[in-house]
């Protein structure tokens, strides 16, 4: 279940404010946002599980003393669906913001909501296992 957790958490901060957030934005102010959901939903499919595809193949091929970072767990199947569902998390904000940016009101509280939004993911939880490190090292 952590990778799965890390998965989500890596790959919404990652994607906020991305490329495909952006177009997944822009398509839901032309086309229905349900519509525009399932294709990011397809796409996101296919180019991760590739992606892990190639990574576990790698994984065997290639020294784990070489390549720490985003090889921490041998479980593919919850790394696909943690970066899935992060996408989707990504993406689905994006949608529900081009839907609403068709009225000017809703602009600005989509802006700060994706402000918290990165701060509160990409600063309070990054953080958080360094801190716990460091309350353990106190406590010795």
């Amino acid at each position: 279940m952590t990778a799965f957790i890390k998965a989500v958490l890596f790959v919404v901060v990652a994607e906020m404010g991305d490329k495909t957030q952006l177009l997944a934005m822009a398509m839901a102010s032309k086309y229905k946002a349900k519509q525009v959901l399932i294709g990011v939903f397809v796409a996101t499919i296919l180019n991760h599980a590739l992606a892990v595809a190639v990574g576990s193949y790698l994984g065997s091929a290639i020294p784990m003393d070489k390549v720490k970072i985003a090889a921490d767990y041998n479980q593919p199947f919850m790394i696909l669906m943690g970066t899935t569902t992060g996408m989707m998390i990504a993406d689905g904000i994006g949608i529900l913001g081009g839907a609403w940016m068709i009225s000017a009101l809703y602009v600005i509280p989509y802006f700060i909501f994706i402000a918290v939004l990165i701060y509160l993911v990409g600063v309070k939880f990054a953080y958080q296992d360094q801190m716990t490190a460091l309350a353990v090292d106190s406590d010795e």
